[in-house]
């Protein structure tokens, strides 16, 4: 499934596109988080993300 939404933080909006891939056995989320890369580092965002989707599935 491809994705894309305009992110909104305060009054400044961002575009963020990506796509989602899901098998028997994996979910794969690949986002391109525009500027909000920069505030949130992609190993942070990953992990928040990762939480997420567990939560979810259990």
């Amino acid at each position: 499934m491809d994705f894309s939404f305009d992110a909104k933080v305060g009054i400044v909006s961002t575009p963020i596109k990506g796509f989602v891939d899901v098998t028997d056995k994996d979910v794969t989320v690949d986002a391109d988080l525009g500027w909000l890369e920069r505030l949130f580092p992609a190993k942070q965002a990953q992990a928040a993300l990762e939480g997420r989707v567990k939560g979810l599935l259990t």
